[in-house]
């Protein structure tokens, strides 16, 4: 289509459906250099709608031309006899590399300035990369330099054990992070008292923070990664504490938050 603009000057003008469908097929870079274009554009990359199909591109990329993100762990020093290192170093770096190619490429490298010394299992999902430390959790987007530390949480010093996991909520395509922990567990006796804690990331409340399930989980969990698929965690449970214990998964399912 053109549009006038004084006398005799007709300017092209491209409709805002084709304009869509050029940008969602931008790497995230430019997606957000190109949200200071103007006011359509932004309004345009922001949409939630967008983001989604942005997302469903890239993962048709990745079936033709898949890629790995490599996030290399090192230990400032060793200390012999730890149960698990609390040296880790605090600069962690995230690599990608893609079929096909010799080496990988930097994508970030971020620097946590001795916030943490354990670093746990990571998670990940859609791009997104959450860091569960001894201090903190953190979910970074590595594509575009976004770092997000989470509040504090449950805590209890005396116990310890806990698992975390990130996934995608189906229904309202938000992503969440879960935490598992215990209030007390007693191996011997096969005791424990188990909760369950949710963060919604990108929240409309100003002070998003952790939020307790309504029902605690109905089996102790193993301090391990969850595993996320089509909208729903999936922990080992933790036989060592069970007369009986099940054969099979405990899940969560994000959307309602409940157990099977």
């Amino acid at each position: 289509t053109y549009k006038r603009k004084g006398r005799g000057q007709n300017l092209p003008v491209i409709s805002e459906e084709l304009i869509f469908e050029i940008l969602v097929r931008l790497p995230v870079q430019a997606l957000v250099r190109f949200k200071s274009v103007c006011k359509a554009w932004h309004a345009i990359i922001s949409d939630p709608f967008f983001a989604r199909m942005h997302l469903q591109q890239s993962a048709r990329k990745q079936e033709q031309r898949p890629s790995f993100l490599i996030i290399p762990h090192t230990l400032d020093r060793v200390i012999d006899g730890e149960a698990w290192p609390t040296t880790f170093s605090n600069s962690i770096s995230f690599y990608l590399w893609q079929e096909g190619q010799k080496d990988a490429s930097l994508v970030l490298s971020t620097d946590f300035h001795g916030e943490f010394g354990s670093v746990y299992p990571m998670s990940h999902c859609d791009g997104l990369v959450m860091i569960p430390t001894d201090t903190k959790v953190y979910v970074l987007n590595p594509a575009i330099g976004d770092v997000l530390k989470l509040p504090d949480g449950h805590k209890d010093d005396d116990v310890p054990i806990h698992s975390v996991g990130l996934g995608l909520d189906l229904r309202t395509n938000k992503y969440k992070v879960v935490r598992s922990f215990y209030r007390s567990v007693d191996y011997s006796e096969k005791t424990y008292d188990a909760g369950m804690e949710v963060f919604a990331l990108g929240g409309d409340d100003i002070d998003s923070c952790w939020r307790s399930t309504v029902n605690d989980p109905p089996y102790p969990i193993e301090s391990q990664i969850p595993t996320y698929f089509k909208g729903s965690m999936y922990w080992d449970v933790c036989e060592d504490l069970l007369e009986s214990p099940p054969q099979g998964f405990l899940k969560f399912i994000l959307e309602d938050e409940t157990f099977s």
